[in-house]
């Protein structure tokens, strides 16, 4: 079997939608897979080849004159890579605009869901009815998360045998716990030597709830001594947090750090005390997955999460982290005390963490499983 991937977002481009496809790939025989994405550039050690696709889209619809034609370059340029590299099959990795751009061509296709987009798609009429279409052309859908295939059936209509689970993985070599030696020196390259650090890894948006953990921030501190809160990102909503920040009388304890490379962002897990993504619900938007969850776990660091979207089937409630409604500072705070206190506690879920992450996220273990799902459907269409 030939595959072609469709992506916009794809490493080195910073995302979890494009660090799912490219390592749900990565262990597939060399020749069988190509990417096409908007830059054509692949990362280093990347096995397949990328090539160039127009697939960055200033809105997806193809009302207007520009939308149209942006569509008939992209597909004109998929159509010619399918019969260059002979491909089987397509991969979009997105509904829009990927997915429609894979059903202009005469292969069948895949369209993964990873459940952000359902939300913008849905509150416009023109992008529920391309997306609808995409849907139904399908061979199959993809979602990264159960919460995704709920709303698929429950909103969508689609029919739950057409919907297969691949959930994000984490690579074990990379993410793993760190040794005291290492942990050490993150800790003094960061500026976290002597404090305990509530760490979250993401763009600077409200459902990420950045804004909660700061809200809670100040009553931690009281109790758990000198906590900071190390916020890794960017995003629109970084003026607003540092405002937040000044408000609540915590600026000082408030650290706002940059996107890492890969090595420097795994080290960042290892030496947090605690990993908290504090997601929730704004106007329909949600978190698919969460990534940052597994990977934190993987490093062994405890996790709290908010019961929201996809998040809480990343981690065991009560045994890996803590799931609870991050739209209250109250609880939020509760939680993160509790773990930054308790080191007993705090032991027994490092260890768990990083079990879980074994045992469900096995980046390896996941590839395998679908190469073999998509060979035998392959065989039984043949």
């Amino acid at each position: 079997m030939r595959l072609l991937i469709l992506t916009e977002n794809f490493p080195p481009t910073v995302g979890g939608s494009g660090a799912w496809i490219a390592e749900l790939y990565r262990s597939w025989p060399v020749g069988s897979v190509w990417v096409a994405n908007e830059y054509g550039q692949a990362p280093a050690g990347y096995p397949h080849p990328v090539e160039h696709a127009p697939l960055r889209f200033p809105s997806w619809g193809v009302l207007s004159f520009a939308g149209a034609a942006r569509y008939a370059r992209s597909a004109r340029r998929v159509r010619r890579l399918i019969q260059q590299q002979q491909i089987d099959l397509v991969h979009a990795n997105r509904c829009l605009p990927e997915g429609l751009i894979a059903s202009r061509t005469d292969r069948p296709y895949l369209c993964t869901v990873h459940g952000e987009e359902l939300n913008s798609m849905g509150q416009s009429r023109e992008l529920t009815w391309l997306a609808r279409r995409v849907f139904a052309g399908a061979s199959g859908l993809i979602a990264t998360s159960r919460n995704t295939a709920r709303l698929l059936h429950e909103k969508w209509s689609i029919d739950p045998q057409r919907i297969r689970i691949v959930h994000p993985g984490v690579d074990l070599e990379r993410c793993r716990p760190g040794s005291t030696e290492e942990i050490s020196a993150a800790r003094q390259r960061l500026g976290w030597n002597g404090r305990k650090v509530v760490l979250t890894v993401g763009r600077l948006q409200r459902r990420k709830g950045q804004d909660m953990m700061i809200r809670a921030l100040p009553v931690v501190r009281r109790r758990a001594g000198d906590v900071i809160y190390a916020i890794l990102g960017e995003g629109e909503d970084k003026g607003r947090l540092r405002s937040l920040a000044e408000e609540h009388g915590v600026a000082e304890h408030v650290r706002f750090i940059a996107p890492l490379l890969p090595e420097e962002l795994v080290a960042a897990y290892q030496a947090a005390d605690l990993f908290v993504l504090p997601n929730r619900d704004v106007n329909g938007d949600f978190e698919g997955f969460g990534m940052v969850l597994i990977e934190a776990q993987a490093c062994g660091t405890p996790v709290i999460a908010g019961r929201s979207g996809g998040a809480p089937e990343t981690l065991i409630d009560g045994q890996t982290g803590r799931v609870l409604d991050a739209s209250d500072p109250v609880s939020l705070a509760d939680a993160a005390t509790e773990l930054l206190r308790d080191d007993a506690q705090h032991r027994r879920m490092a260890a768990a963490a990083r079990r879980h992450a074994e045992r469900r996220f096995d980046w390896q273990k996941i590839a395998d499983a679908h190469h073999r799902a998509l060979t035998r459907a392959a065989r039984r269409a043949a």
